[in-house]
């Protein structure tokens, strides 16, 4: 047993970190908006959605879903294939995982293009309204993120 957590806390540091780098690539092109998973929609629902619109918007997620969800395994399988090969007997190189990180920076490059893409789909449901709506939801909900950095760093003033 003793032997097994040694491997077992590297594995979980390789996944933890093989997904860090692209994230932190992507964060820029939705200006942040993927920090939770639910914001993206949360944007919407606070654009207040006609029953119509909702219901393309079920339909367009529902579209994309399939393709993230392969993606999602196919990225799981080669990060499980990266930490077999960190514990497996014998030495491995940079050189030996490369293969496998170049395929994870493209599989989460395709990802990434896929939810933008069912973004942009949902997006052009809105109406100019709409969108306003949207923009002040983002707006208010960065200045609560602001607040509670300040809260939690000690800056804030009381």
């Amino acid at each position: 047993m003793k032997k097994v957590w040694p491997a077992v806390v590297i594995g979980v540091m390789v996944i933890g970190l093989s997904g860090w780098p692209a994230s932190a690539q992507h964060r820029p092109m939705l200006g942040g908006m993927d920090q939770g998973p639910g914001m993206f929609m949360l944007l919407f629902k606070g654009a207040a959605l006609t029953p119509d619109q909702e219901t393309r918007v079920r339909a367009i997620l529902a579209a994309h879903r399939a393709n993230a969800r392969d993606l999602m395994r196919q990225l799981r399988s080669a990060r499980e294939g990266i930490v077999d090969k960190l514990v497996a007997p014998g030495s491995v190189a940079a050189g030996d995982l490369e293969p496998l990180r170049q395929q994870i920076i493209q599989l989460e490059e395709q990802l990434s293009q896929d939810r933008l893409g069912a973004a942009l789909e949902i997006r052009a449901l809105l109406t100019p309204d709409q969108l306003a709506k949207a923009q002040r939801v983002k707006d208010r909900v960065r200045e609560l993120r602001a607040e509670m950095r300040a809260l939690f760093e000690g800056t804030a003033q009381p």
